[in-house]
C-alpha cells in the first residue's frame, strides 16, 4: 500500500460522441464539449508530427467488451499482481470515472467476469460497475470494507465489523460469516475457502456457508498480509520494535509449518507474493527478501535504494518491486539480480501491476507504464492526484485515486 491511507473518488464518462457526461448512482447530465544505473522515466506526448504540424487526438471510447480476472486484491491467491493481457499503452485518457458523491477511502479495486468492484470505507459501501461505462450496477452497504475477493463464485467482503458474503451478480447478500466482531482485512482465498485476517490471527471461512474452518493462534507481531498457494499460506508480520518474518502455515488447519530468518529491522508493512517455489516480501529498509515456501529459507536479498515494503509484483521470472524515491525495480526471480529500475521523479507510489508486456505504477502524478524488458516509459496517465490501485483488463485500466476512480484506455 502507499505511504498514505487509501482513498477513492469522483468521476466522468467520455461518450463516443464526444460529450462529458458526469456518472452518480443517482444521475447522469451531459455537459458540452537493462542497466544497473537508475534512469529517469520519461515520456512524449506526441502531438506533433515530425514536420512540425499539429495533429488531433481522437477522442477515446472504451471497449465494447472488457475481460481480464483479478479476483482479489493483488490479483491472485499467491498476490502475483499480474494480469494475463496485453498492456494498454501510450497516452492514456479516462472513458469514464466514477464519482459515489464524495471524497472516499477505496480498498484496491477487483475485476472478475466482466464487472469492475470497488469499495469504500468511509461510506461503507461496496459497488460493482460496468467496466465500459463505469456505471453502478449494483452496491450494498457494508461496515467499512477494508478488501473484497470474488472466491468460488462468492463475492467476500472484509470489513470493520465482520466478514461477509453477497452473490457477484446481483449483490444479494448470502451469508454473515461465524467469526467475532472484530476488524478485518485481507481477503483472500481459493478452493472454497476466504482466508482474512484481525491484526493478529488469521481466519478460514467456508465461501458457500461462512463458517469458520479454523483460526490460527495469535501472532505476537502485527500480521501485515496474506498469500496462499499449493496448499500453503504465507503472511507476513512485524511491530515497529522487533524485525519482521515470513510465517508459513497449512492452508488446511492453519498448523504453522515454518518461520523465515528476520526481515530488516522494522520488517514490512504489505503482503508477500508467492510464485514458483518462493515468496517474496519487502521490507521499510532497503531489501527485497526472497524465501523457500516448503521450510522458509532464505534464498536471496536484493539492495534497493531505500524502504521498499510494497507488495513486488511477480512476472515470468521476473520480481517488480518498488522503493524509496518512487523507484522501479526489476529483479530476476532466481538470483535475484538486477535487470534494470528506473526513477519515476515522484513522491508517492503504490504496488506494481504487471500484464504481459507491460508493468505499471500509480505515483503522486498520476500512472506511469513501462516495458517488462527494458524498463522504457510506454505509457503514461498524468494526474494531480495520488493514483494508488491500477488493475489491469483487457483494453482498460481500471484506476483509483485520492480524487476519483477511471477506466483508462491508450489514445496512441
Amino acid at each position: 500500500m502507499m505511504r498514505r491511507r487509501q482513498l477513492l473518488a469522483a468521476g466522468a464518462v467520455l461518450s463516443t460522441a464526444g460529450c462529458l457526461r458526469s456518472v452518480t448512482e443517482e444521475n447522469a447530465t451531459e455537459t458540452g464539449d537493462g542497466a544497473d544505473e537508475t534512469t529517469e522515466a520519461g515520456f512524449s506526448d506526441a502531438t506533433t508530427t515530425a514536420d512540425g504540424t499539429e495533429t488531433e487526438t481522437e477522442t477515446p471510447e472504451s471497449p465494447e467488451t472488457v475481460t481480464g480476472d483479478w479476483s482479489m486484491p493483488h490479483a491472485s491467491p499467491g498476490n502475483h499482481r499480474y494480469a494475463d493481457v496485453d498492456g494498454v499503452e501510450g497516452d492514456l485518457a479516462a472513458v469514464w470515472t466514477f464519482d459515489p458523491g464524495d471524497s472516499l477511502a477505496p480498498t484496491e479495486p477487483v475485476f472478475h467476469d466482466g464487472t469492475a468492484y470497488v469499495a469504500s470505507d468511509t461510506q461503507s459501501t461496496v459497488w460493482a460497475l460496468d467496466p465500459t461505462t463505469g456505471t453502478p450496477e449494483w452496491s450494498a452497504d457494508v461496515d467499512s470494507p477494508n478488501g473484497q475477493a470474488v472466491i468460488d463464485g462468492t463475492l467476500v467482503v472484509a470489513g470493520d465489523a465482520g466478514v461477509r458474503g453477497f452473490d457477484p451478480e446481483s449483490g444479494d447478500e448470502r451469508w454473515t460469516a461465524d467469526v467475532d466482531d472484530r476488524y478485518y482485512q485481507f481477503p483472500s482465498g481459493s478452493d472454497g475457502t476466504a482466508y482474512v485476517a484481525d491484526g493478529t490471527s488469521v481466519y478460514a471461512i467456508d465461501v458457500e456457508t461462512g463458517d469458520r474452518a479454523w483460526r490460527s493462534p495469535e501472532f505476537e507481531e502485527r500480521v501485515w498480509g496474506l498469500a496462499v498457494r499449493n496448499g500453503t499460506l504465507c503472511l507476513t508480520q512485524s511491530s515497529n520494535q522487533n524485525p519482521g518474518q515470513v510465517v508459513g502455515l497449512d492452508a488446511a488447519d492453519g498448523t504453522e509449518l515454518w518461520r523465515s530468518g528476520d526481515i530488516t529491522d522494522g520488517g514490512t508493512s504489505s503482503a508477500p507474493s508467492m510464485a514458483d517455489g518462493r515468496v517474496y516480501a519487502g521490507d521499510v529498509g532497503q531489501m527485497v527478501h526472497a524465501f523457500g515456501v516448503d521450510d522458509g529459507s532464505r534464498a536471496w536479498a536484493a539492495q534497493t535504494s531505500g524502504s521498499t515494503h510494497i507488495t513486488p509484483a511477480v512476472g515470468d521470472s521476473t520480481v517488480y518491486a518498488m522503493g524509496a524515491g518512487s523507484t522501479v525495480y526489476a529483479f530476476g526471480a532466481e538470483y535475484g539480480t538486477l535487470e534494470w529500475q528506473v526513477d519515476t521523479g515522484t513522491d508517492e507510489y503504490g504496488s506494481p501491476a504487471v500484464t504481459r508486456d507491460t508493468v505499471y505504477v500509480g505515483t503522486d502524478a498520476g500512472v506511469h507504464g513501462f516495458d517488462r524488458e527494458s524498463g522504457d516509459e510506454v505509457a503514461r496517465f498524468e494526474v494531480d492526484e495520488i493514483v494508488e490501485w491500477v488493475v489491469p483488463a483487457s483494453g482498460l485500466l481500471v484506476v483509483t485515486s485520492d480524487a476519483a476512480a477511471y477506466g483508462l484506455v491508450g489514445t496512441g
